[in-house]
């Protein structure tokens, strides 16, 4: 069986340096794609980049991963290693557990991040990205392929995320967790997608925007801190829930306690 032909999607938006490093990376991989096709999405500077970039094995190992599957259309994603500054993190692999759906898997852990995840040809005919949407359009296209096509991941780390610049949507964690919210709150409400999510993880869903806005409140003092904590508790719909929110609170008061010197 010949190998599988992989095209390279990059979308750019006002970061021409990152976009050189992301086909750079396209060039330097082990297999070459079939092609690379740039898609511009209004930049004013010449091109822009997406964060992400593939390690040099990236394509070799989506050949195998396909392969030994028979090339069967389905959603094949590895794993990532993320980026800030000259740290380098790599973020736990969470296999899904035998009673949940791929969907509720894909919102409780948010792992297949797009530039890791491959999807045969045919899945895009079906399930376009929805049209006129702005945020979250990648989530709701994954969801809407997972309700019939199989999903094979692997663990093996062939990504790098950067993350070093946190503040390229210039907004605050509060404005991006409304839209957010809004945005799933809307995908949480189309048939195809709500069937295969329960409620409970509908609902971690949600509160994840809740634990960010908390956490990034814990930086702003007390005042602030104990306003968004309480605006969040209306959020909680769970004992899990409830254990993030008071660990938040034990974070908060323990920060600028002494560290206890060894004897």
């Amino acid at each position: 069986m010949s190998s599988p032909k992989i095209s390279a999607v990059v979308t750019t938006y006002n970061r021409p340096d990152k976009l050189l490093r992301c086909l750079q990376a396209i060039k330097a991989q082990t297999s070459s794609p079939l092609e690379t096709i740039i898609v511009h999405d209004g930049s004013a500077a010449d091109f822009g980049g997406d964060d992400d970039y593939w390690l040099p094995e990236h394509i070799d190992h989506l050949q195998d991963l396909i392969t030994k599957q028979d090339c069967k259309p389905a959603i094949y994603h590895t794993h990532r290693r993320e980026l800030r500054g000259t740290e380098w993190n790599d973020p736990q692999v969470h296999e899904k557990p035998s009673g949940m759906t791929w969907q509720e898997h894909y919102v409780s852990k948010g792992e297949m991040i797009p530039s890791a995840s491959c999807m045969h040809v045919d899945i895009l005919k079906r399930f376009p990205f929805p049209p006129g949407i702005k945020y979250a359009e990648d989530h709701e296209q994954r969801l809407m392929a997972f309700s019939e096509f199989p999903c094979f991941p692997s663990a093996k780390r062939t990504v790098a995320m950067d993350r070093t610049d946190e503040t390229a949507t210039n907004r605050s964690i509060h404005e991006i967790a409304e839209i957010y919210r809004g945005r799933f709150d809307a995908m949480f409400a189309i048939p195809t997608i709500a069937k295969h999510v329960r409620r409970k993880y509908q609902n971690d869903a949600r509160f994840r925007w809740a634990s960010l806005e908390v956490s990034e409140a814990r930086s702003q003092g007390i005042g602030p801190f104990i306003q968004q904590w309480l605006r969040s508790i209306p959020q909680v719909r769970s004992w899990t829930n409830m254990k993030t929110m008071l660990l938040h609170l034990v974070w908060f008061i323990t920060r600028d306690l002494p560290k206890s010197k060894a004897s």
